[in-house]
């Protein structure tokens, strides 16, 4: 959190920063000739070539840290960008998520688990305002080879044990084949598409049996395919997984269920409602954990969005100060060479050659700085790489677009000096102190 040693830290910051560039320019002051600065300033110089080199490596050096700032920005924008367009695999929209805890002796047994979930599937498909319902419980499942000469396909996956109308419920994306009914047997899957890649390649996995003990071939049939799930983070991806129906498959002992509510209305507004009609089957059970799934999904991104937002902030601030840098010199190094350029217009330049060259010393000076920064931009964001999704750290389009943009920005900021530097008078100029 924001408190006294970061306010304070920043504020020593920023006065140190300012006393720092505050020294240089002092002390130059204090170590000038006079006489060779009233000579300079009669041949139309500001402080000769050594103030005006030092002024442009400050804004070459300006330029860079902006490139730098706007590449990262970038690649956080098509981070964002690939993680909003590809979807989680399902539609998150008017779906509430709950968990239903069955704890106890009386839940030991398997038959008494069924009764209890089959008595709420009845309760919510009756009640009005839901479209659909499902049932799932989640485990991870660690591939043990029979054979350790031979190794598993995949190390490990995840165990959906879920009810026929899951499916439905949370609006999951069938590839091939079909979902699973109530009629299937015990063994039958329907499996995600890292699954079916890792397991089965390019063939069709449709009709082919799946066995846990290597994640291959041989074991319960496999009838459909579906997208991939990423149920806590949009940034995460996602593992193997595979689905069967949990009527068939509950185990003894606790259990814990996720419950997925697809509803016509608002979700949150309807939650009191599915609370109290659960609650009315056993008080003694606890409900807990229940959330608006597009809610949560929004969630699971806020440490990246902040992220964005600040690489964001300080790239349009170091964008900003570029253009305002760059104008500033280039306006300053016109009104000290007004005289000059007011000579030379009176011996016959014209005034698009002197366009020319003012927005040539602006570019010149903007790609020395741009060519700097998208050098150590190709170094400095391979720290990014945690941050990233779907974006290679060094991504080629996005570094270009930034020195684009940098280049347009010392366009922008040079064209006004330039124009007002062709519209000088020669016989005003001549006259300028």
């Amino acid at each position: 959190s924001i408190d006294r040693r970061v306010l304070g830290f920043t504020l020593i910051l920023c006065l140190g920063s300012s006393i720092l560039f505050a020294i240089g320019p002092a002390l130059a002051l204090c170590r000038a000739n006079v006489q060779n600065a009233f000579k300079e300033g009669a041949r139309g110089f500001s402080l000769g070539g050594s103030g005006l080199r030092l002024r442009h490596l400050l804004i070459a050096s300006e330029l860079a840290f902006a490139v730098i700032l706007l590449t990262g920005a970038g690649l956080m924008v098509k981070s964002f960008w690939k993680m909003y367009t590809n979807p989680p695999g399902f539609a998150p929209e008017n779906t509430l998520v709950m968990k239903v805890a069955l704890s106890g002796p009386q839940y030991a047994a398997k038959a008494r688990k069924i009764a209890y979930f089959t008595e709420l599937s009845h309760r919510f498909e009756s009640m009005p305002g839901v479209r659909a319902f499902g049932i799932a419980n989640f485990e991870d499942y660690i591939v043990q080879s029979k054979n350790n000469a031979i190794p598993p396909l995949v190390d490990h996956f995840r165990v959906s044990l879920v009810s026929a109308n899951y499916f439905q419920a949370i609006g999951m994306r069938l590839l091939k084949g079909r979902w699973l009914t109530a009629t299937d047997p015990s063994d039958a899957v329907i499996i995600n598409e890292t699954m079916a890649r890792r397991v089965f390649g390019a063939q069709d996995p449709i009709g082919r049996k799946l066995d846990q003990h290597r994640a291959g071939p041989g074991g319960g049939p496999v009838v459909g395919v579906a997208a991939n799930l990423k149920y806590e983070k949009l940034d995460a991806d996602p593992g193997p997984e595979l689905f069967q129906l949990y009527m068939r498959n509950l185990g003894e002992g606790n259990t814990t269920m996720t419950v997925i509510v697809r509803l016509a209305g608002d979700p949150l507004g309807l939650a009191p409602a599915l609370r109290k009609s659960i609650s009315s089957i056993d008080p003694a059970q606890p409900v807990y954990d229940i959330e608006n799934l597009e809610q949560a999904l929004s969630a699971s991104i806020s440490a990246r969005r902040f992220e964005f937002f600040l690489l964001c902030t300080f790239a349009a601030a170091a964008l900003l100060m570029a253009l305002i840098g760059v104008y500033g010199v280039i306006a300053y190094s016109v009104t000290q060479r007004t005289r000059e350029i007011g000579i030379r217009m009176a011996l016959g330049a014209q005034r698009r050659t002197v366009v020319r060259v003012i927005v040539a010393q602006g570019l010149w000076m903007g790609l020395c700085g741009i060519a700097a920064g998208l050098l150590a931009a190709y170094g400095l964001t391979r720290l990014m790489t945690s941050l990233l999704y779907g974006v290679a750290p060094n991504d080629p389009l996005t570094f270009a677009a930034a020195g684009v943009v940098l280049a347009a920005t010392v366009l922008l900021a040079s064209w006004p000096p330039a124009l007002k530097a062709a519209l000088i008078d020669p016989l005003v100029a001549l006259r300028h102190e």
